[in-house]
C-alpha cells in the first residue's frame, strides 16, 4: 500500500501492531511451557489474557474506523519472536532460561509500547478520539507488564541466574540442582565410575587366577604323591621276589 498522508501511515501502524500481537499470543504459549518460575507463569499467563482482550480491542479499532482488521506483515517482530526461540534452545539450564524469556519478552513489549505511543500521537492528530481511547488502554496495559516484568527479574530472576555452578555441576548459592545440572552430575559421575569398574573386574579376574593356580599345586601334589606310592610298591614287590 502506497502511503501518503498521516492516515496512511496511522493505518499502516495499525495493521503492522494487529499482526504483533496475533503473533505474540502464539510465542506466549510456547514461552510459557518452557518457563520454571511460578511467579513468571503466572506473569505471562495473565498478559496472554490481557493480549487476546487487546486483540479484540484493535478490532474495534478498526470498525471504528470502517475497515475490515486485518494485519500486515510485521519483521521486527518477527525478528524479536526468532531471537526469543532460539535463546529458549541454547538456554543451557532453567534460571537461565527464565531471565532470558524476560528480556525476550520485555524486547517484544518495547517495540508494541513504541508503536502505541505513535498511533496514540497520531490517532489525535487525525481526530480518531474513540481509536486513541483504545490505544492508549492497550498502551498503558503493556508498560504496566514491562513493569512488572522489570521487577520480576531485578528482584528475584536475575539474581538466581547470576549463582554460577561449583565444583559438581550444581548452583553455589545451595539450591538444589536445576533438572538440567541433575542429568549432568549424573552423567559425569557414571563416566568417573567406569574405570573403578575396570579396576574391579581386573582384581577379581586376577583372584580367579591364583585361586585355580592353587587348585592346580593342590592337585599336582596330590598326584605325586600317588605315583610315590605305586613306585614304592613295585620296588617292594621286585625286592621280595630277589630274596626268594
Amino acid at each position: 500500500m502506497a502511503m501518503k498522508s498521516l492516515h496512511d501511515l496511522f493505518v499502516h501502524t495499525l495493521r503492522d501492531i494487529y499482526h504483533a500481537e496475533k503473533q505474540g499470543l502464539k510465542a506466549m504459549r510456547q514461552m510459557s511451557r518452557k518457563v520454571t518460575s511460578p511467579e513468571l507463569k503466572s506473569l505471562l499467563e495473565t498478559h496472554h489474557e490481557e493480549t487476546e482482550h487487546q486483540v479484540e480491542e484493535l478490532e474495534h479499532v478498526f470498525e471504528s474506523l470502517s475497515m475490515r482488521p486485518r494485519g500486515t506483515n510485521c519483521e521486527a517482530v518477527h525478528g524479536l519472536l526468532e531471537e526469543a526461540r532460539e535463546l529458549m534452545e541454547e538456554a543451557a539450564d532453567d534460571r537461565t532460561r527464565d531471565a532470558g524469556i524476560v528480556a525476550a519478552v520485555q524486547a517484544v513489549e518495547h517495540y508494541e509500547i513504541a508503536r502505541y505511543g505513535t498511533l496514540v500521537a497520531w490517532g489525535e492528530a487525525l481526530g480518531h478520539s474513540d481509536a486513541v481511547e483504545a490505544l492508549r488502554r492497550i498502551r498503558d496495559q503493556e508498560m504496566a507488564t514491562d513493569q512488572k516484568l522489570s521487577e520480576l527479574a531485578e528482584d528475584t530472576l536475575n539474581p538466581a541466574a547470576d549463582t554460577g555452578e561449583g565444583e559438581d555441576g550444581g548452583a553455589t548459592d545451595g539450591t538444589a540442582p536445576t533438572q538440567v545440572e541433575a542429568e549432568a552430575i549424573e552423567e559425569e559421575t557414571a563416566e568417573q565410575d567406569e574405570p573403578v569398574d575396570a579396576m574391579a573386574d581386573v582384581k577379581e579376574n586376577a583372584e580367579l587366577a591364583d585361586a585355580e593356580q592353587e587348585d592346580g599345586e593342590d592337585e599336582g601334589v596330590v598326584d605325586l604323591g600317588e605315583e610315590r606310592s605305586g613306585r614304592s610298591g613295585k620296588r617292594g614287590k621286585g625286592r621280595g621276589k630277589r630274596a626268594a
